[in-house]
């Protein structure tokens, strides 16, 4: 599904009211909708602690900054999660709704934010989905990426942790390397 027509976005492109677009992607149950309430400061979106699909279509909403106005206000794109707990058939039908309304509403975006669940390790549908918005968004979806790790403890014990909270980025960082690679 090649998005060609959709653009990273820089403060000229901003709206009359100087909202900002941003697009929430990631798997299922990852907590975009969940995020999506966050940063609209009240519950906007249906969110669920289970990991089941929730969201089914694509969202676009124009709210207050964290629910305050005097911050400005943001269009939040909430999408249906990447590897849908219901198929691979649900998944494409999903991502076909997510593509048409990027490419028809939204055409730009100041930030794409992948979610993740921190509670999961890496796998291989993290990485296909990743595959997936490089090959709709090409290059520049590195320079409007933005990562947002969820569900992760702050239970810090000192030195030995930050080192592996180090470490596992450093790997993160080289599976993008190797999407890019192969793309």
């Amino acid at each position: 599904w090649p998005m060609k027509r959709l653009r990273r976005a820089g403060p000229a492109d901003d709206a009359a009211d100087g909202s900002r677009t941003i697009v929430l992607l990631g798997g299922t149950g990852s907590g975009k909708s969940t995020l999506c309430n966050v940063l609209a400061g009240e519950e906007k979106c249906v969110a669920s602690a289970s990991g089941e699909s929730v969201t089914t279509d694509v969202h676009v909403l124009n709210v207050p900054f964290f629910g305050n106005s005097s911050l400005g206000y943001v269009n939040i794109v909430d999408t249906p999660g990447l590897k849908d707990t219901k198929g691979q058939a649900a998944d494409e039908a999903q991502w076909g709704k997510v593509v048409e309304v990027l490419t028809t509403r939204i055409k730009q975006a100041h930030a794409l934010v992948l979610v993740i669940n921190g509670n999961v390790r890496v796998t291989e549908d993290i990485l296909g989905a990743i595959r997936l918005l490089r090959e709709a968004f090409g290059r520049d979806l590195w320079r409007a990426l933005r990562i947002v790790v969820t569900r992760v403890g702050w239970d810090y014990h000192g030195r030995e942790d930050a080192e592996d909270q180090a470490a596992g980025a450093e790997r993160f960082r080289g599976l993008m390397l190797k999407v890019e690679e192969a793309a």
